[in-house]
């Protein structure tokens, strides 16, 4: 089972605003929706910023494996409009079933122990596929827009930043089994830091592979 929910963070309130851009602070922030001692690794907490056009029009979309507690961002005056929570019992996702799909990642590769960005876009598709037959998926179609660098900061101190990609495409699953697992957990690195989160929904049968 798992939660998604829908915050529409309120950008006239400091805080809001602040965390919006510092996924540190934002995944602090929403890692409090969570009963004590259930750290965010446990919850299996994920999360996304969404910007929907206009500056004032954002999302961020948190998934969980328990169900969040948000009230006390109702105290905070942190929201716009009252949070909406899905539950997911099961995971559908028969071999061979085909969805549209959103992942924003952080999209590297290891090398001499270090992990490097992928910025070509040759580079980034081949990374996807990788990821694909790691969790039992087939990408059909994808689009790729960048997001470009995420700065983290700690305490008001640089922690350096993360080089985002939003995917957005069509996949066939191949695994179910490994394929349920990936839109629990995440896929890729970064996850505390608004990456990882696969989104899905339905998509056409005609779709043909890369």
């Amino acid at each position: 089972m798992i939660y998604i929910s829908r915050l529409l963070p309120d950008i006239k309130n400091t805080q809001a605003r602040r965390e919006l851009a510092n996924p540190y602070e934002m995944h602090r922030t929403l890692a409090r929706a969570f009963p004590e001692g259930n750290e965010w690794a446990d919850a299996r907490l994920l999360f996304r910023v969404e910007q929907n056009g206009r500056i004032d029009d954002v999302a961020v979309l948190a998934q969980s494996r328990y169900l969040p507690d948000w009230s006390f961002l109702n105290n905070m005056n942190y929201l716009r409009k009252e949070v909406e929570i899905k539950r997911v019992e099961h995971i559908n996702a028969p071999v061979g079933g085909r969805f549209c799909f959103r992942l924003r990642a952080n999209p590297t590769l290891c090398r001499e122990c270090k992990r490097h960005a992928l910025r070509d876009e040759s580079d980034q598709i081949e990374w996807l596929k990788r990821k694909g037959l790691q969790h039992g998926f087939n990408v059909l179609r994808v689009r790729i827009s960048l997001d470009g660098n995420e700065k983290l900061s700690r305490a008001g101190n640089s922690q350096g930043s993360l080089f985002g990609v939003r995917f957005d495409g069509v996949l066939r699953v191949d695994n179910s089994e490994a394929f349920a697992l990936a839109v629990e957990t995440g896929i890729g690195s970064a996850k505390a830091f608004g990456f990882g989160l696969l989104s899905l929904g339905r998509a056409p049968s005609t779709t043909t592979a890369l």
